[in-house]
Formats: structure tokens, sequence, C-alpha cells
């Protein structure tokens, strides 16, 4: 979980300032609670189905960044999402492969298509859950 730890860690997130005041801006694209929960959730779907601990990291990055790309708008999101976390996983010493199941992940996790990886499925299935569940009446 070090590259994982990279981007939280030690209860903050590392990512930049300016994405913390992202998350707490655009409240129609969530909050950085929703990131930390959909990250959680995602590695317990992984870790459920006996997928291994670099997996389940691929996973728990994917989730803490499938909403990122909001700082732009809620519009095209997730694969503004994606462009943006590609950025910054150039800097992790995780391998080619490894940044590209992320980012197919962040990218597909709005549109229900056919998953390319168990990271993509997961961070899915956490997704459309979510949808599927009546929306509370606001005042």
């Amino acid at each position: 979980m070090d590259t994982y730890n990279q981007f939280y860690g030690d209860g903050t997130l590392k990512i930049q300032d300016t994405i913390n005041n992202m998350w707490d801006y655009y409240v129609v694209c969530h909050g950085k609670y929703h990131a930390l929960f959909v990250a959680d959730t995602v590695e317990y779907i992984l870790a459920s189905l006996s997928y291994d601990t670099k997996i389940i990291e691929l996973g728990k990055i994917a989730g803490l960044l499938h909403d990122i790309g909001c700082i732009v708008g809620r519009w095209n999101h997730a694969e503004m999402s994606a462009a943006i976390a590609s950025v910054w996983l150039e800097a992790t010493p995780l391998s080619q492969e490894e940044k590209t199941i992320i980012i197919q992940a962040i990218k597909n996790h709005s549109k229900g298509q056919i998953y390319s990886s168990a990271v993509d499925a997961a961070l899915y299935s956490k997704i459309i859950r979510n949808r599927s569940r009546p929306s509370p009446i606001l005042p």
C-alpha cells in the first residue's frame, strides 16, 4: 500500500491542498469522504474476492481519484478524472500496466461497459450500487 499512501496517509489527503478545497466545494460531485468511502469499499470488494494486495492497492487508488475531474466540472468528469490521475500517477513507482488499470477503471466508472479488470468492475459496482439507492429528500 505504499503507493496508495502517497495519495492518502496519516489521516490526511496528500495530493494537493487544492484538491481538498475542490472536494469541499464541489458537493454535487460528492466530497473527500465519498472518495475515501469508495476507496475503502473497493478494497472490501476486492479483498472479499481474494485478490492480492497489489490489485487491492490499485483499486483503492482508483477509488480515491475517481471523481478528481470535478475540478473542471461535473460534465465528462470520469474522462477528466482519468486524465488528471494519469499525470499524478507518472510520479509513482507503479508499472505502466498498473497505471493503465487505474486509469481505465476511473475512465469507466460511470459508463457500465465491459470491464477490463477486477479494479474496473469493483469500482463500477460500488458506484452503481450507490446510484441505485433512493436519494434523500432535501428541504
